[in-house]
């Protein structure tokens, strides 16, 4: 059976499946040591730091960070080398935001624990300078690459990409987020600019696929767009993504890619989460499940 009939025929929930030779970081040097690292993740959730009250329908009693602390809690102590993502769209949804402009909510995710954020179109409904007021609460890395700007609060905060080691083993992360034009008005993205996805994306990849074994694209751009990318530029090899709000039960392989998406709906009512198994620097195995919150 071929790899791809074999992910869709998987059962849903937790999911064991292996990663065709594409994945594999080559070139690397033999080696028995296990590499074991998990990854959580999450995207537009928002402004839900509550959870949904009775009479939200299928929603209802679920979400909320208090909850989500308690599984991130939970999972961190049988995997020692957990991450944290969340692929934007973090504000605009409730009162918090209304109030606190993003504060409340990037504050959250620090205390979350969260390694990386990336910016979602949201981000910016109440202007750029309320964004960057809310950037100083953060203690999680933003990554970036599409959007840029010579604002020194961005400069401060905002990376196109970052690079992390577990064990020997090399990651990279970098950041697209969703083009402005339609979503965002002029006045409020003032001061930042937003780069062509497909370019930005062939750069990148161009410039860490040498430097790490798996590389990362913390993404904002919505399934229809992460489709076609993981088809059109190889050398991703995982895709967290966010905006369209898509519900992935388990990870999504598009045709002629073997580049994993990965989407967790949104409001937070669900956590995924990526079990990642290395024999040396090459990926031997992943496992995926979707917990819900509640």
């Amino acid at each position: 059976m071929e790899r791809r009939e074999f992910i869709k025929n998987i059962a849903l929930g937790s999911v064991p499946f292996f990663i065709g030779k594409s994945l594999f970081a080559e070139g690397k040097k033999e080696s028995n040591k296990i590499t074991e690292i998990t990854f959580l993740h999450t995207n537009d959730t928002h402004s839900r730091l509550d959870p949904f009250p009775d009479g939200s329908g299928g929603k209802s009693n679920m979400g909320g960070v208090s909850r989500r602390a308690s599984l991130i809690k939970e999972i961190k102590k049988n995997s020692p080398n957990t991450y944290l993502f969340d692929a934007g769209d973090a504000f605009q949804g409730t009162p918090y935001y209304n109030f606190y402009s993003g504060k409340l909510e990037y504050q959250a995710l620090s205390m979350l624990g969260y390694n990386y954020v990336t910016i979602g179109n949201h981000e910016f409904d109440s202007g750029t300078d309320k964004l960057l007021a809310a950037m100083e609460y953060s203690k999680f890395k933003i990554v970036s690459s599409n959007y840029t700007s010579e604002l020194s609060g961005f400069k401060k905060h905002v990376s196109p990409y970052d690079i992390f080691e577990v064990n020997g083993v090399k990651f990279g992360v970098f950041g697209l987020s969703i083009p402005f034009k339609g979503l965002v008005g002029e006045d409020s993205h003032k001061g930042i600019v937003d780069l062509p996805i497909f370019e930005t994306a062939k750069t990148m990849v161009a410039q860490l696929r040498k430097q790490v074994d798996f590389l990362i694209l913390l993404s904002h751009i919505g399934i229809e767009i992460d489709e076609p990318l993981a088809e059109k530029i190889s050398g991703i090899d995982l895709i967290i993504g966010g905006h369209s709000h898509t519900y992935l039960k388990k990870p999504f392989t598009p045709k002629n890619s073997d580049t994993m998406i990965l989407q967790a709906g949104a409001s937070g009512v669900y956590l995924g989460k990526l079990d990642l198994k290395f024999v040396g620097n090459s990926l031997v195995k992943t496992e995926y499940e979707s917990i819900p919150v509640k």
